[in-house]
């Protein structure tokens, strides 16, 4: 049975609030709404928000949300996890689920240690988006986009994360980096292996959202140099999703991937493949902090 079908929404603790609200408007160009009297979202879609930013005195990912059809598929989610082995707290209608905008939630924590909830049924906003980059989102079925994580525990994780309905697309790296999907989107997923000394340090590494036309990728890559926002990857092209794109830094120092034209998989004829490099061109690396 169908379980995970998209990647949700992300809430992030984050040391540095204005720096972030900006990065969310000016780069990202999402819209920036209130989420409690602390807290603020950044909006893409019809979604209440996708991106919380919790203020802290730490910069990490708290909360990885994965959204699933309904009640019926979070209860298959339940017996999974209890099969795995893991302990999930059931939330419904209760202050969590409030504040997180849904009607019911469970929350874990993946073999890796990261914690994540898993819900149905979303609030929406129907009203127009107001950011003035005016350009839009790919999201609906496809969800927010997708993570990329370098775990400790790898090959745990990745059973479960394939236990819950994603889909092995590609591998690169003697499989010890892995790309997942759970819906047409070419992975929603990565995960690579902390232990693999493949040069990239344990923890969430980036986070990507696609948007509806490629001028905006440029233009986000001329407001980073116009505001002297770091650039971890420059423009290119990637092999397997095929995404036009660049990597700007976030301000809790890991990257935001920013794309257009990413690849949508054919369930009855995909193939899994193996890749051998990660762009067809581009994405280079700048040793630079300002670009």
């Amino acid at each position: 049975m169908m379980t995970v079908q998209s990647l949700g929404y992300l809430v992030l603790d984050i040391a540095q609030p204005e720096r972030w609200r900006a990065f969310g408007e000016n780069i990202l160009g999402m819209d920036v709404t209130n989420i409690d009297r602390d807290c603020v979202g950044l909006r893409m879609d019809e979604h209440v928000w996708r991106i919380a930013l919790r203020p802290s005195t730490r910069d990490d990912v708290a909360v990885i949300g994965w959204q699933v059809a309904d009640a019926a598929a979070l209860t298959t989610t339940a017996d999974t996890l209890a099969a795995c082995g893991i302990k999930a707290q059931l939330h419904e209608s209760d202050e969590l689920c409030a504040l997180r905008g849904v009607d019911m939630l469970l929350a874990f924590e993946d073999p890796s240690g990261q914690a994540v909830e898993v819900f149905h049924t979303r609030q929406c906003d129907h009203l127009p988006r107001c950011n003035a980059h005016e350009h839009g989102f790919i999201t609906g079925e496809l969800g927010l986009g997708h993570i990329f994580s370098v775990v400790n525990n790898f090959q745990a994780t990745c059973e479960l994360y394939e236990r819950l309905n994603f889909r092995l697309s590609d591998h690169m790296a003697d499989d010890k980096i892995r790309f997942y999907r759970c819906n047409p989107r070419q992975h929603s997923l990565a995960l690579a292996d902390a232990s693999a000394n493949l040069g990239m340090s344990p923890g969430f590494d980036h986070f990507m959202v696609e948007v509806d036309d490629m001028d905006a990728v440029g233009r986000a890559r001329d407001r980073c140099a116009e505001l002297r926002v770091p650039v971890e990857y420059e423009l290119g092209r990637h092999t397997n999703d095929q995404m036009f794109s660049f990597y700007p830094r976030t301000p809790s120092g890991f990257s935001a991937e920013i794309g257009w034209g990413g690849l949508r998989v054919d369930e009855a004829t995909w193939q899994v493949t193996e890749m051998f490099q990660g762009s067809v061109w581009g994405h280079h690396k700048l040793s630079t902090d300002a670009s």
